[in-house]
């Protein structure tokens, strides 16, 4: 059973609400994993809302660029009433994904995705993996998938950027 105590304290985790009256961009970061998507948006660095879930059946079959874009689509829709209409910086760590809309021959659910995408005001920027803040939204606690249940014992906290608090994952091993 992994340890719930953590080396360092985490400050608290407080939620912003939006400045409707700056010019200045939204920022989504999304991330995914093979067991969940997630992402974070974020207005002058402060984080206004969070977003994750576990992916479905039919999700776990998907290939990796479909299922970071699977993240980036479940953000934007759960959130679309705050970003309608205003500028958004997409990060995603997936390069591919930032020219996604520039495919010839989409899919059927790429075609759906990209109609849904363009009713936004995007730019698309590629970030590396390891600087995303949303991975652990994404992320299995403890790799444990039996029930829908969070699991509230896993927190992320670093020490060389500013720590976000984040209760991820679904198990029900520490009940």
């Amino acid at each position: 059973m992994p340890s719930t105590k953590l080396s360092k304290p985490c400050p608290r985790l407080v939620l912003h609400l939006p400045d409707w009256r700056s010019d200045d961009p939204f920022d989504i970061i999304c991330d995914c994993c093979y067991s969940g998507v997630g992402g974070v948006l974020l207005q002058h660095g402060k984080p206004i809302a969070f977003e994750s879930r576990k992916m479905i059946t039919a999700e776990l079959n998907y290939p990796p660029a479909e299922l970071e874009m699977l993240a980036v689509v479940h953000c934007c829709r759960k959130i679309l009433c705050l970003i309608e209409g205003k500028r958004v910086r997409l990060f995603t760590d997936h390069k591919p994904n930032v020219n996604f809309a520039m495919q010839i021959m989409p899919t059927r659910r790429h075609a759906r995705w990209i109609d849904l995408l363009q009713s936004f005001n995007l730019e698309w920027r590629y970030t590396p993996g390891k600087s995303n803040i949303a991975n652990p939204l994404s992320r299995s606690c403890c790799g444990h998938t039996e029930t829908n249940q969070p699991c509230y014992t896993s927190h992320a906290c670093s020490e060389d950027s500013q720590s976000i608090l984040l209760v991820t994952g679904a198990c029900s091993c520490h009940a």
